[in-house]
């Protein structure tokens, strides 16, 4: 095809606007950005053309879409991206933050309207008004806020870990992707004393060991198969005996055990302490629901160094995050109504009948995309799915796409540069979309993406 012929073929400005590839872009960005950006890439692919020699192919309807797509998110690259989360783990290194509920973005917004007054010197030395929801919450006589889990680890093991740390062996991991336990404790100067073997440990191996703190830690994501430690009422006996602040360090946990949640293999919070621990650490973008944030229940003797830091107030919490933090709290009140509002706990408590519903109607319309030769609704067993290392849980459906002329690597980029990114398993022979970890409105998203693309009759390059 010359040149010429081409541009007469040239689909048309509006015809480029109404793509499925393309319209849903004008709601992330603006449609104004979003015209805008497609007359630049109109401009870009005449002169590009013009420019080719007689005999040069010149790229397909699907090509141009392709790269009109990247073209008009090239500039938003280096920011954090908005995904659709079809691997079925909740967390890991891909994920900054899950969604938050519309009550928490609310109170976000609330709180970013007018200036935030600090509080006054005296008060920073007791629990603000969301900290105190969180101990009444979980049956702790106090708690305290940070910036991330891993900055509360890190100042607990400067104010409490002097005497030494003791950790089982097999748990000496990962705090999150990144960030080390051995790097948290040589930056707090505390001595990590790790005790058993990879896979076990005792009660007596934690009793000969010259530390004044216990620290029972959870690897997220590591699935420590056949490994044992002591049941927690027997550490609890044990640091109780021997005078030994018990920590119990829960990651992505949850704060409570409701029943809306049975089946989640997961210890909670309120269970941690009411089993007898000293200090309990968790995520507060995690289970519970909520903004990045590290959150630490304990008693006001406990956290009473935590407070007196002289460089606290660098590892506090921002105030937004604190405002969302305490809106995700309120629909504690009613776990039926907090399985409902809150995003992670809605994609948990999904009923397994429903995504497999949803997973046949997504695999009959991606059967026609050319880029797959098969789809396919699978369930997804209890065994296999990166969200049970993690979390455990319900089964799970998804789609299975095997592609048609590329690689499944190269299917799930392909799928991953996107817009919206959407990021899947790999098998062997075939890219999966985990609908466990999807939210039903996106589901549209990924048939639009997906979907079959067809030729748009020739039309002036408008």
């Amino acid at each position: 095809m010359n040149p010429s012929d081409f541009l007469r073929q040239l689909p048309s400005f509006s015809d480029l606007l109404k793509h499925p590839r393309i319209a849903p872009l004008a709601e992330k960005l603006s449609p104004a950005t979003v015209a805008d950006r497609v007359r630049g890439f109109l401009d870009e692919v005449r002169a590009e053309v013009g420019r080719r020699v007689d005999g040069a192919q010149p790229p397909s309807f699907q090509e141009l879409v392709e790269k009109l797509s990247r073209y008009i998110t090239r500039e938003r690259v280096a920011e954090a991206r908005a995904a659709i989360n079809a691997t079925g783990a909740l967390w890991g290194p891909d994920w900054r933050q899950p969604p938050l509920s519309a009550e928490a973005i609310e109170a976000l917004r609330l709180a970013a309207v007018d200036f935030l007054l600090a509080p006054a010197a005296a008060d920073r030395t007791q629990p603000s008004a969301v900290e105190s929801r969180l101990a009444t919450l979980c049956g702790a006589e106090s708690a305290m806020l940070f910036q991330s889990r891993e900055t509360a680890l890190l100042m607990l093991l400067r104010t409490h870990g002097a005497k030494g740390v003791a950790v089982a062996r097999g748990e000496v991991g990962s705090v999150s992707p990144g960030c080390r336990l051995t790097d948290l404790a040589k930056e707090a100067g505390a001595t990590l004393i790790e005790v058993g073997a990879t896979d076990e440990v005792t009660p007596d191996d934690f009793s000969s060991a010259a530390a004044g703190i216990v620290l029972q830690t959870t690897i997220d994501g590591l699935a420590m198969s056949g490994s044992r430690r002591p049941d927690l009422r027997a550490m609890v006996e044990l640091c109780s005996a021997q005078q030994r602040l018990l920590v119990v360090d829960l990651g992505m946990g949850p704060l409570l055990d409701a029943p809306s949640y049975e089946g989640l293999a997961r210890q909670s919070a309120q269970a941690a302490l009411a089993a007898g621990a000293d200090m309990v650490v968790l995520s507060g973008q995690g289970l519970v629901g909520g903004p990045q944030c590290g959150v630490v229940l304990a008693s006001s003797e406990a956290l009473a160094p935590l407070r007196d830091f002289n460089l606290r107030r660098l590892y506090e919490l921002n105030p937004l995050a604190e405002a969302a933090l305490g809106a995700t709290l309120d629909l504690y009140a009613d776990p039926a109504e907090a399985a409902l509002r809150i995003p992670v706990w809605s994609l948990l408590t999904t009923p397994a009948e429903n995504l497999r519903l949803r997973a046949e109607r997504m695999a009959l319309l991606l059967a026609e995309c050319p880029l797959v030769s098969a789809a396919t609704a699978v369930k997804i067993e209890l065994v296999g799915s990166p969200l049970r290392s993690s979390v455990g849980g319900p089964d799970s459906w998804g789609v299975e796409l095997r592609p048609a002329e590329m690689s499944v690597s190269g299917l799930a980029e392909r799928l991953a540069g996107g817009s919206p990114a959407i990021r899947c398993r790999q098998t062997a022979d075939a890219a999966l979309l985990d609908l466990r970890t999807v939210f039903p409105r996106q589901d549209l998203e990924i048939t639009a993406q997906l979907g079959p693309s067809e030729q748009p009759p020739a039309s002036g390059v408008g």
